[in-house]
């Protein structure tokens, strides 16, 4: 639910089993996680409404706190842990100038 202070009513944006919440950076979108069904992301556009499905998580072994963790990146893409395992475990050397 969201609530719309220039009309002083709430808005039921989508239904299911709907979890951690995040803005994007500019705050054109609210990115959640739904766990109903197969489970996916969704991101609200808060001008309009429009309700997007970007992410299906059918398949992906999650991991995190409460086995799940997501945010949105500086451009508005979905950054999201997964396991994979330790067959996958990569390093990488940063050198600044």
């Amino acid at each position: 639910m969201l609530f719309d202070f220039q009309t002083q009513k709430w808005i039921e944006a989508d239904k299911g089993n709907i979890g951690w919440l995040e803005f994007t950076r500019d705050g054109q979108y609210l990115y959640f996680a739904d766990s109903s069904g197969d489970g996916s992301v969704k991101r609200l556009h808060l001008s309009d409404l429009k309700l997007e499905k970007p992410i299906n998580l059918k398949g992906i072994a999650l991991v995190g706190y409460y086995n799940a963790w997501f945010a949105p990146a500086p451009d508005n893409s979905v950054m999201m842990l997964r396991n994979a395992g330790t067959h996958d475990v990569y390093a990488l050397d940063w050198e600044e100038p």
